[in-house]
């Protein structure tokens, strides 16, 4: 099955749990792997995936619980560990041999999933790159700046269960008003009240699972990573404060940071430019 992008529709048992992905079906080309975040679904890619489709195989997968991806019973299968193995095992099926490049892109809470790939790695990830996103420790080590905590507050207004549910249902048009201000785009150019809900619910399920394991977090004890990582954050986020350098002295050796005009959704905002940097830093990372 092929959607309005030209990419295929394709899903399988990961896991245990029926997982859906788009996928150009470019054999034999080095992998990109896209990562969505909040609210969002693989078509928040589209600009990349026309941008770079004939040199790379894309797989952009359906988050947990998003779309065809199936959400769990059990909630620890929204955690970021257990996310992490999602994707290793996408990337197995994609490339049964193990032979090809792999980049990763992450955007929000795809951000700390592609940080999880980069300092977890497989033999065959060559790079990183996060887009208005944080490391699950750089995140924690943020509760002590005010204007970050300021800026994330509804992380913690998500961990109330049926409380933040209802105020969801309550305000999801202000809400939404207030991500399209951030240059979010609803799938499809519209979204049903009943299709907020179910992905506004499993991406909180995200940050509760994100919470509880925090006690794992700190105790990682793991050398910084080696793959490369391209941090790319925008000075007029909303919802993040543009990092500092010595953040990632614990998490990877080689970071490039690039702090950009922009708001949120960077990545359809100012595409052009995204891309460029993107390309740019994978041609440096082959």
């Amino acid at each position: 099955m092929k959607t309005a992008s030209g990419l295929a529709l394709k899903t399988a048992r990961l896991r245990g749990l029926e997982t859906a992905w788009l996928d150009n079906e470019n054999a034999g080309k080095p992998v990109l792997l896209f990562l969505h975040g909040f609210l969002d679904t693989p078509e928040t890619w589209a600009e990349q995936a026309a941008a770079f489709g004939r040199d790379y195989r894309l797989l952009l997968p359906y988050g947990r619980g998003v779309g065809p991806s199936r959400p769990p019973e059990d909630k620890r299968r929204y955690g970021a560990y257990s996310i992490l193995l999602d994707n290793l095992e996408l990337l197995r099926l994609a490339d049964p041999e193990g032979r090809l490049p792999v980049h990763v892109v992450g955007h929000d809470v795809g951000g700390v999933h592609a940080w999880m790939l980069a300092c977890h790695p497989s033999p065959r990830l060559r790079s990183a790159a996060v887009l208005n996103s944080a490391h699950p420790k750089q995140y924690l080590r943020r509760a002590l700046w005010p204007r970050q905590v300021l800026k994330s507050w509804y992380v913690g207004a998500f961990q109330i269960p049926y409380a933040s549910e209802a105020l969801l249902w309550v305000f999801h048009k202000r809400i939404l008003d207030a991500l399209t201000a951030e240059g979010w785009r609803a799938p499809g150019g519209s979204l049903s009240l009943a299709d907020f809900e179910g992905a506004a619910v499993n991406a909180m399920n995200q940050y509760r699972q994100f919470v509880r394991d925090i006690p794992h977090f700190l105790g990682e004890r793991a050398a910084p990573t080696d793959v490369p990582v391209l941090v790319i954050s925008s000075e007029e986020d909303r919802y993040l404060e543009a990092p500092s350098t010595t953040e990632f002295a614990d998490l990877a050796r080689r970071v490039t940071v690039r702090v950009v005009r922009g708001k949120h959704w960077i990545h359809r905002e100012q595409a052009e430019r995204v891309d460029r940097l993107l390309s740019g830093f994978w041609s440096e990372n082959s």
